[in-house]
């Protein structure tokens, strides 16, 4: 599944017809809906990866960190 990911998904002729793709892991929740166009944001900004991850820990390990990295 790794090396799947990691390597052969960019070699498939599909894949590297796009200029951008959008994968959301089986587990991914959307808490909140996006009012804007990711992948024109993505373009207008020139960037070619992203990513946004909270994972839920102890209280006094995250406050603010999840608005800090938006």
């Amino acid at each position: 599944m790794i090396q799947f990911w990691w390597k052969r998904i960019f070699q498939r002729t599909e894949i590297r017809a796009l200029d951008y793709f959008w994968r959301l892991d089986t587990d991914t929740i959307l808490n909140q809906s996006i009012s804007y166009d990711l992948f024109e944001t993505m373009s207008r900004r020139n960037l070619s990866y992203g990513y946004v991850v909270a994972i839920y820990d102890t209280l006094e390990m995250t406050v603010g960190l999840l608005e800090w990295i938006r």
